[in-house]
């Protein structure tokens, strides 16, 4: 009886690990993605944050871009301040179809990984 009472208590405790092993990973994505403004005021469980982490994410890659866009356009300016720029907001240009596009973009791959590098 004292066996059997051993056994279920360490299988008992071998689930539980098995239980919080999950929540320790989740604890660690919920950990890399930073917390929004709107989320200081208002305790969430684990579960709730981990919900919001796919927006965590998308609001990263947003400014992360943002902030290279900006670099690579602050080099263009560098190089030619009298540039105007204010165009290129609206896509790709109406007389450059997307054959000629995706030319351009295999032209300046060497001259975009090397920014990136720096």
């Amino acid at each position: 009886m004292l066996q059997q009472i051993k056994d279920m208590s360490d299988s008992k405790i071998l689930l539980q690990q098995e239980l919080d092993e999950p929540n320790v990973a989740a604890q660690a994505v919920v950990d890399m993605v930073e917390n929004s403004e709107e989320d200081a005021g208002a305790p969430l469980s684990l579960l709730e944050r981990l919900q919001r982490v796919p927006q965590g994410i998308m609001r990263y890659l947003s400014d992360t871009n943002r902030q290279y866009v900006s670099h690579v356009l602050g080099l263009v300016k560098a190089y030619w301040p009298q540039a105007n720029l204010a165009p290129l907001g609206d896509g790709m240009s109406p007389d450059c179809d997307e054959n000629k596009f995706v030319e351009y973009l295999g032209e300046v791959k060497l001259v975009a990984d090397r920014v990136v590098d720096t």
